[in-house]
């Protein structure tokens, strides 16, 4: 869920950044064909909010930044335990919770002779 948010977060906060910085136009030059838009109403307004580059720029700035996050707290002294355990440990841990149990009843079952 840490991951997941971060990630979310990110590339929404790259999105908004993109839109603002980068007119339209410009990016129409840079792309070759212009960019689709569709209009949101919000507020007494209707705003063009650009799709294709701008989703795909903020989506791999947004997993690119989330990588590097995620590497700098696990490699640093201060956050790498919490970080390590809440990122790896703890869904792992929690997944053979769920997984084990499974296992040994299906394990058991197959000892007891079919009727």
């Amino acid at each position: 869920m840490t991951t997941f948010g971060l990630l979310v977060s990110v590339t929404l906060y790259l999105y908004v950044l993109a839109w603002i910085l980068v007119p339209i136009g410009v990016s129409a030059e840079w792309l070759g064909e212009p960019a689709s838009t569709t209009t949101i109403s919000l507020l007494n307004g209707e705003f063009a909010v650009p799709l294709g580059g701008y989703v795909s720029v903020a989506g791999l700035l947004g997993i690119v930044a989330t990588a590097v996050m995620l590497a700098f707290a696990t490699t640093e002294d201060r956050y790498a335990g919490d970080v390590t355990t809440a990122v790896l440990y703890a869904p792992l841990r929690d997944g053979m919770t769920i997984a084990l149990p499974y296992q040994a009843l299906k394990d058991s079952s197959a000892d007891v002779p079919a009727r």
